[in-house]
């Protein structure tokens, strides 16, 4: 009898892990050069993400939201762009805009105890920012969350977090104006778009 070489092989079962890292880590690899800030990445839930490149879109958008949330905040809060924002041990996404309470100054005493507003431009990001920065933010009490999105020319608010999803959306469009709620004042739906082709 001719015995066949491609018989079975019984399977061994192998544990397949997956590291996940702490913020105190993702800041050492950081300042260990392991990670630049041109790898682009942001740490959620422990696992690092790659964030999607900016396009002009992006960019145009977000350099009208900082001009105008700046000139509509006075001293109370500033305007962080583009940074790191620490929410515990497993969680430093780094949001287009963060709005934080005080003056810079103040991150060097610790990381604010509150969040009033983080906002997310989308354009190929849309459905990781519906779904898992939502969670994020939502389960962070982070009380306002925006996602501006290009495709569809609207800015979606978020608000009344409550465990990992918003109790209240609302959808803003051009020509509506979009109240910050924690001052009094809004902005504009085109003061957070470029201009439409």
């Amino acid at each position: 009898m001719h015995m066949n070489d491609n018989r079975l092989m019984p399977t061994v079962a192998t544990e397949h892990r997956v590291h996940r890292f702490t913020t105190e880590e993702y800041f050492r690899m950081l300042d260990a050069g392991i990670l630049s800030e041109d790898d682009r990445v942001e740490l959620i839930d422990g696992h690092l993400t790659d964030m999607s490149p900016q396009n002009k879109p992006h960019r145009v958008a977000l350099g009208k939201i900082v001009r105008r949330l700046a000139e509509v905040l006075g001293d109370q809060y500033w305007v962080q762009p583009q940074s790191s924002l620490p929410l515990d041990e497993a969680d430093c996404p780094e949001p287009d805009v963060a709005v934080l309470p005080g003056q810079p100054d103040d991150l060097m005493a610790g990381e604010p105890s509150t969040v009033p507003l983080i906002i997310e431009i989308a354009d190929t990001s849309l459905g990781f920012d519906r779904g898992d920065k939502l969670r994020l933010y939502a389960r962070h009490a982070v009380s306002r969350y925006w996602i501006v999105d290009l495709a569809h020319r609207v800015v979606h608010v978020y608000t009344e977090p409550s465990g990992e999803t918003y109790r209240v959306r609302r959808s803003f469009e051009p020509g509506e104006a979009v109240p910050l709620e924690f001052i009094d004042a809004d902005i504009s739906v085109e003061d957070c778009l470029p201009p439409s082709e």
